[in-house]
Order: C-alpha cells, then structure tokens, then sequence
C-alpha cells in the first residue's frame, strides 16, 4: 500500500475511533444536583440551587448561624438526571466556566470533584479528589485528593497561571487521557495548561461533576454567603491532535516562563 495511503488510512481510522467514542458521552444532557450537604455543619442555612442543566448550575448557600466549619455540595454528570459512571477506561475532557460571586468574609472554594462516592447522592464512603479554585488562599488553583495528581498555581512552573478572584470567570479543562504505556491528567486554566501529568488512573465506578464548599469558618462564622454559577459545561473524547497540542502548550509555557 502507498505509504501516503497509509497514512490516510490511519488518521482517518483515528478519526473514526475518535467519532465512535464520543458518544460514549454524548448521552450525558443533564446535571443532578442531588448531592447537597455532603458536609453540612450549618443544617437551617439557606441554599437554593438553580440547575440549568449542562447550560449553568447556580449554587447560593447563606445564614449560616453557628460554630460549624463548613457545608458542601456536589451535583454530576448525568444522563436524563441519572449520575453518569465513568469506568476509568474512558477518555475525555471536560470543560467549564467558574464565578464566585458571593461577597467575603464567608470563605468559599468551588470548582471540578472527580472520584467514587458509591452511595451517591450521600457522601458515605466517598472518596473524591478536587480540581478547585480558592480565592480566599491568596487565589490559588489547585488539585488534590483523591486519586488525582496535585498541582498548584502557586508552583513555579505553573505561575503563569490566572489566580483565583471573586466577580471574575475562570475556564477549567480537565483532560483525562489514557493508553498502554499508563494514564495521565493535563489541568488547564484559561487556556494555560500543565502539561500531562502521569498517574495510575480514574478508578471504575467514578463520577464527575461541580461542587461548592464554605464558609470553612470554625468558631462563630461572620456574615457572608456562597454563590457560585458553573457554566459552558461540556464534555468529549479528546482528538489525538488535540491532547498532544495541548500537551505542547503547556510545555510552551512553562518554557516561556522559565526565560
């Protein structure tokens, strides 16, 4: 066979593959918000959660009357309101725009959680990691726990990256990519990416999807309130083009910053 035809012959067979596993997510149309106060030490606070599907989930949590440290609340992924399982086999990238716009002192974190909660909509047993923005931390964005891979904007290589602020939109992606030779997680921050990031990969059974926590008080907790708006929400099996370019920026940044 002509080595061109060839070629041909395999990017398009890629394609095709790439084709046949987006729809392993394009069932996924809806946002079960059914997951809230996975912590709940302010039990008669005042939380109303407007849930626009894959358009914007808005979560708003005030009055929180006590000596507690925090309430927390999840929604995921879903299809027809169903949570979606991901079996850690599966490639993708998801994508998201985040705004804090509830006024301090109360502290809020807000961002992508990923991980087993096999009594879902309950937090028993869970076992979540968190990709977050906390911009009461000096505007860090961070992952942690978990199985995922930490990362932090407050390390060197990623200080390129946009801080974490209130009244201020920040895009997320989260792709997830594996293969053969093993897993690997690439964070990106309005446009800004890590870089791929090996670990052992997402476990069977996992969900995906947004969380808020705060005020994260202790102690008499002063007036404040959470609101958080997630939006643009989508998700896809990631190009082969696309995650090695992705991959290459992030290195093009990090080498851009170390000049």
């Amino acid at each position: 066979m002509n080595k061109v035809f060839a070629i041909a012959a395999i990017v398009a067979g890629l394609g095709a593959s790439s084709a046949a596993q987006a729809d392993l997510f394009s069932s996924i149309n809806s946002i079960n918000a059914q997951g809230t106060r996975w912590f709940n030490d302010f039990p008669n606070s005042t939380l109303t959660v407007t849930n626009n599907g894959l358009t914007s989930v808005r979560i708003q949590d005030s009055n929180f009357i006590g000596t507690g440290f925090t309430n927390r609340h999840h929604t995921a992924l879903a299809v027809n309101n169903t949570p979606y399982l991901f079996s850690g086999a599966q490639a993708f990238q998801l994508d998201v725009d985040v705004i804090i716009t509830g006024p301090g002192p109360a502290r809020t974190e807000a961002g992508i959680w990923v991980g087993t909660a096999p009594n879902y909509p309950s937090s028993a047993f869970a076992d979540v990691g968190n990709f977050v923005l906390l911009p009461d931390n000096s505007g860090e964005i961070a992952a942690f726990g978990g199985v995922l891979p930490f990362f932090s904007n407050n390390q060197p290589a990623n200080s390129g990256m946009n801080r974490a602020v209130r009244n201020a939109t920040r895009h997320l992606t989260f792709i997830y990519n594996t293969s053969p030779g093993g897993s690997s997680i690439n964070y990106g921050v309005d446009g800004v990416f890590t870089g791929n990031q090996g670990f052992g990969g997402l476990n069977p059974n996992t969900y995906i999807g947004f969380y808020t926590q705060g005020p994260n008080g202790g102690g008499p907790v002063v007036a404040g309130n959470i609101d958080v708006t997630f939006s643009n929400i989508t998700i896809a099996v990631p190009g082969p083009a696309t995650a090695s370019l992705l991959g290459m920026g992030g290195l093009l940044a990090a080498r851009r910053r170390r000049r």
